[in-house]
């Protein structure tokens, strides 16, 4: 049972386990849980009371007189404005308005003020209150939601709830240590973990098993001293059935902590403004911060003093200013509590002004053309400061990614340089020329979202595989380009898939081949016909009436079709199969419009493709015969990569796994960026430098002293280990953008300065130190 134990004006939300005799109801390690019965006897009533709410619930209908119930029109909204009460509540709202103006006249007399200046403020503050009251409402509302949601859970009776544990580890014996149940548990309290994982592990439970777990609950375990959150959590992981890694994003832990702060919002608005600049000291908003609280600056001082690479450190200072944010005695808190106070409206127009541009911005703006040097954001960069595209070229014509590394440090240092025009461009927010190069990075991500872009094509290809439309798509549009696309669909190793990806971009960088009109000439048909199957667009194709349409139904019409197949038996039997095949188009495009139109569409089976072929008289050659059988009996090829799907459901949490997925290909793109090489490659061999070869584990005997033995790890569990230490560590750093972080340290692991290649030594070290117990 749940107990509220009172200590110190403290409320400390715990459980205990009573001591009971329930060896013999263990069988296997699973423990049945109670059940509780419901008395039906009480939803029983008589005839006699039904009868007389049936014969009240009469009185009260109106009948017509047919015998049917009259049913009153729905209560619509022109109804409602046709209504006394509206019309009462307009000329209240009038009448208001009336006074409200008056008011701010007379005040601008006597003040000095314009009416327009003292409305704007007037507008400010009730504003602001109407936020503040939303606020309150939606914390009362969660706090109301968090409470229904608590009433739901089923009774935590003591030895039911172990039960519950118990039963939700029992589909992980054998391989415990990947449930997340018993990891969360294991990190709250591990001496109770390795009690449970006993009793589990035990396929015929003894008595004493049972006796040390209670007996260890009832001297006072560090599980029973779980806060609130914590207990919520472990309940959640229990009844909502938590599966594998894909149910906890171990990941996004801190952010979650973090998010529970009150001010953790105000917290991420000031780190994220403060980033946007080159240095901290040039925003607006760290001036604003020096006037109001000299504290704050101090601390955020000292954590940006701190060396990147001491973790430890960083997280350390990073709390610190954590809890002075949120400490109600601090002054940045008590001058930005009320939301209508001066210091309060100053910070948030500084946080919603113009931030300076991100070279980020510009790399994504330039990336969606083949050629962006006559791209108009490129030729605006050109005009404003030639010698920062000169680099931009040469970076472009540069092959050796060493080289490659040196241009871009070139380019950091000269947007460094204060006094070059691209640096006032990028960072001086009211000047003209910053206004011209983020309206021209607007205008590039938006036609970029109405382009068809290489990367794009090549990412759903992979995804669909090379039986699906989309491939069959660009088979027709460009043969040659889907044979040189088609071994990137098949897992064939790394170094295949890097060769067949420059092969693709040659293909499709040919101005002679026919997909790269396809993806450049918007007027092209077959760029239309990209669009509607890449962009899956959902609008209905029109078509012209069909001649021969079913669908006709007067006498006239059937008339019409009479004569007009009459007409076709004087034609010669070419042409009437070219006509019949016209007409079946035709009518086959009327229908796939109804289709779409009342959402009835279904893909057109093997059989009718067969008919379709030998109407056409298609015949395939010997070539495609031979292609055909070699491929029957065949598996078809796995289309994803086991790493990438490891890495996106260890950081997937909620089922979302389509945000887990933008999370990961967002890191890697950035890695890409910042590396230009294969950023999966990249990762799998960050992965395998981290990644532990064997760890330790404790072997109770029961009647000596217990050892430690070394356990080798599967590829998959090395794997796992490793990228959940790298979120762990990324965790650390200053950017308050998930995917920055991940990358950072994914690229700090692969160069070989994290610290997580100490875990590995130091767990190596632990496992060669009890090597004696070892069984070979």
């Amino acid at each position: 049972m749940l107990s509220v134990i009172h200590s110190g004006g403290a409320r400390v939300q715990c459980f205990a386990l009573r001591r009971c005799s329930v060896s013999h109801a263990i069988s296997a390690g699973v423990l049945k849980s109670m059940c509780l019965v419901m008395n039906k006897s009480s939803l029983a009533s008589s005839k006699r009371n039904e009868y007389k709410e049936l014969k009240e619930f009469f009185k009260t209908k109106e009948i017509d007189d047919d015998g049917y119930f009259i049913r009153k029109g729905v209560y619509t909204q022109k109804d409602f404005e046709n209504s006394t009460y509206s019309q009462y509540m307009k000329q209240l709202d009038k009448e208001k308005a009336r006074l409200v103006e008056e008011k701010l006249q007379v005040l601008a007399e006597l003040c000095g003020f314009s009416v327009a200046d003292l409305r704007k403020r007037l507008e400010t503050k009730v504003n602001a209150r109407i936020d503040a009251v939303k606020t309150k409402t939606s914390h009362i509302e969660s706090v109301l939601n968090d409470f229904n949601t608590q009433l739901s859970l089923p009774e935590q009776n003591p030895v039911d709830f172990v039960g519950e544990i118990v039963n939700s580890l029992t589909n992980f014996k054998g391989d415990i240590e990947s449930s997340p149940v018993f990891n969360y548990i294991r990190q709250l309290d591990i001496k109770f973990a390795n009690l449970v994982k006993n009793l589990v592990e035990n396929d015929s439970p003894q008595e004493k098993d049972v006796e040390e777990l209670y007996e260890y609950i009832e001297n006072g375990g560090e599980i029973g001293e779980m806060t609130k959150p914590e207990l919520t959590k472990l309940i959640g992981m229990i009844y909502e059935k938590y599966e594998g890694d894909e149910k906890v994003d171990q990941s996004l832990e801190s952010d979650t902590k973090s998010s529970e702060s009150p001010n953790s919002q105000l917290l991420v608005s000031i780190f994220d403004n403060l980033n946007s600049f080159a240095t901290v000291k040039d925003a607006p908003l760290y001036r604003f911060l020096e006037k109001v609280d000299n504290s704050f600056i101090k601390l955020l001082s000292e954590y940006l003093a701190v060396d990147s690479s001491d973790e430890a450190e960083l997280r350390k200072q990073y709390d610190q200013i954590v809890t002075y944010v949120n400490n109600k005695e601090s002054t940045l808190y008590k001058a930005l509590e009320d939301p209508t106070s001066t210091a309060c409206l100053e910070f948030h127009e500084i946080v919603s002004a113009p931030k300076p541009i991100d070279l980020m911005e510009i790399y994504e703006g330039l990336e969606a053309y083949k050629d962006y040097f006559s791209s108009e954001l490129f030729l605006k960069m050109e005009k404003i400061d030639s010698t920062f595209t000169e680099l931009l070229k040469e970076l472009e014509n540069v092959a050796d990614d060493l080289q490659a590394e040196t241009k871009n440090q070139e380019i950091d240092k000269y947007l460094d340089n204060t006094t070059t025009a691209i640096y006032k461009a990028m960072n001086e927010v009211q000047s003209d020329e910053y206004k011209e190069l983020r309206a021209a990075i607007d205008d590039e991500n938006r036609k970029a979202e109405n382009m068809i872009s290489l990367s794009g094509i090549i990412e759903r290809l992979i995804n669909k595989g090379a039986s699906s439309d989309e491939f069959n798509v660009i088979e027709r549009i460009d043969g040659n380009f889907a044979d040189v696309v088609k071994p990137l669909l098949v897992k064939e190793g790394e170094g295949n898939a890097l060769e067949a990806a420059k092969r693709v971009e040659e293909a499709a960088s040919d101005p002679e081949s026919a997909i790269f009109e396809a993806i450049h000439e918007q007027d092209s048909p077959a760029h239309k016909v990209l669009e509607e199957t890449f962009k899956n667009k959902e609008e209905a194709l029109e078509a012209s009436p069909a001649v021969g349409s079913s669908s006709s139904t007067s006498a006239v019409d059937r008339d019409v079709q009479k004569f007009v197949e009459e007409d076709q038996m004087s034609l010669p039997k070419d042409v009437q199969s070219m006509n019949r095949m016209y007409d079946l188009t035709i009518s086959a495009i009327d229908e796939l419009k109804s289709d779409l139109e009342h959402n009835t569409f279904e893909p057109i089976g093997h059989n009718v493709s067969e008919q379709v072929s030998k109407l056409l008289g298609f015949q395939p050659s010997e070539a495609q015969v031979d292609e055909v059988e070699a491929l029957k009996g065949k598996p078809l090829p796995v289309h994803k990569d086991e790493v990438l799907d490891l890495c996106v459901n260890l950081i997937m949490k909620g089922g979302k796994k389509d945000q887990a997925r933008k999370y990961v290909n967002r890191a890697l793109y950035l890695i890409y960026l910042q590396t230009r090489t294969n950023p999966v490659e990249l990762l799998k061999k960050a992965l395998d430098t981290a990644a532990p070869l064997v760890i330790t584990k404790t072997v109770k005997t029961g009647f000596a002293k217990n050892y430690i033995v070394p356990v080798p790890l599967t590829a998959r569990q090395r794997n796992r280990m490793a990228f959940l230490w790298i979120l762990d560590s990324s965790d650390s750093r200053a950017s308050n953008d998930f995917s920055v972080r991940l990358a950072e340290e994914i690229i700090n692991v692969y160069k070989g300065n994290s610290k997580i290649l100490e875990k590995r030594v130091l767990s190596h070290k632990l496992a060669i130190a009890n090597r004696s117990y070892l069984r070979i």
